[in-house]
C-alpha cells in the first residue's frame, strides 16, 4: 500500500511541475485515446483526468479549460471510434466469426441491441470502462 501511495505522490509531483498547456495536451490526448476504438482498455485516461482535477483544485491549472479539453477530446475519441467501427467493424467481426471465436448469432444480437438501445448504450458507456472503449466501435 505504501508503494502505491509513493507512486501516486511522485506522479502528482511530476505532473504538477509540467507546463499547464502540456498537462492539458496530455490529459486531452489520453481522454481521446481512451474513447477511441478499444484503446481505452490500455490507456489510463481516467486516472490522468482525476490527477488533473486535483491540480485544478490546487489552482495549478484552470478547471474550465480542463473540462472543455476533456469533453472535446472524449467526444472526438468517440467519433473516431465510431468511424473506425463503421469502416472496419463488420470485417473485424467476420474474421472472428470465421475462426469460431464469435458465433454469428452473437453478431446479430449485438446489431439488434444497438439498433434498439444504441443511444442509451452510448450514454451509459460513458460511466463503464470497457463499454467506454467498445461501444463507439460496436455502434459503428
Amino acid at each position: 500500500m505504501r508503494l502505491i501511495e509513493e507512486i501516486v505522490k511522485n506522479s502528482f509531483l511530476v505532473i504538477a511541475s509540467l507546463n499547464p498547456y502540456l498537462v492539458y495536451f496530455v490529459v486531452g490526448l489520453l481522454s481521446f485515446l481512451e474513447c477511441a476504438a478499444f484503446l481505452g482498455l490500455f490507456v489510463p485516461g481516467e486516472t490522468f483526468v482525476v490527477l488533473a482535477g486535483i491540480l485544478a483544485s490546487k489552482h495549478i491549472i484552470e478547471i474550465r479549460i480542463l473540462l472543455l479539453v476533456v469533453l472535446i477530446c472524449a467526444f472526438l475519441g468517440d467519433v473516431v471510434g465510431f468511424l473506425i467501427g463503421r469502416k472496419y467493424g463488420f470485417s473485424f467481426l467476420e474474421k472472428f466469426k470465421r475462426n469460431r471465436f464469435l458465433p454469428s448469432s452473437y453478431i446479430e444480437k449485438t446489431k439488434e441491441f444497438f439498433d434498439r438501445y444504441g443511444a442509451k448504450t452510448m450514454v451509459i458507456a460513458r460511466f463503464v470502462g470497457f463499454l467506454r472503449a467498445a461501444a463507439p466501435f460496436l455502434s459503428g
